[in-house]
């Protein structure tokens, strides 16, 4: 799938944001030190089209 998305660029912004619809996406922050702007901004955005997000990071809990 991956393989596939890099031979076959969109060439619109219509298309791009058609292939951004409705898919997953995992977002990985650092633990200590991330910036709440650089996470909740994209984050809004892509659940915003319908995405379904992951967060992770590099050790269990609340980030700070």
């Amino acid at each position: 799938m991956i393989n596939q998305a890099l031979k076959q660029k969109p060439e619109t912004k219509f298309e791009i944001e058609k292939e951004m619809k409705e898919k997953k996406a995992a977002m990985i922050i650092a633990f200590k030190d991330f910036r709440d702007e650089e996470y909740f901004i994209p984050k809004q955005v892509l659940m915003g089209r319908g995405n379904r997000i992951t967060t992770v990071s590099s050790e269990l809990g609340k980030a700070i």
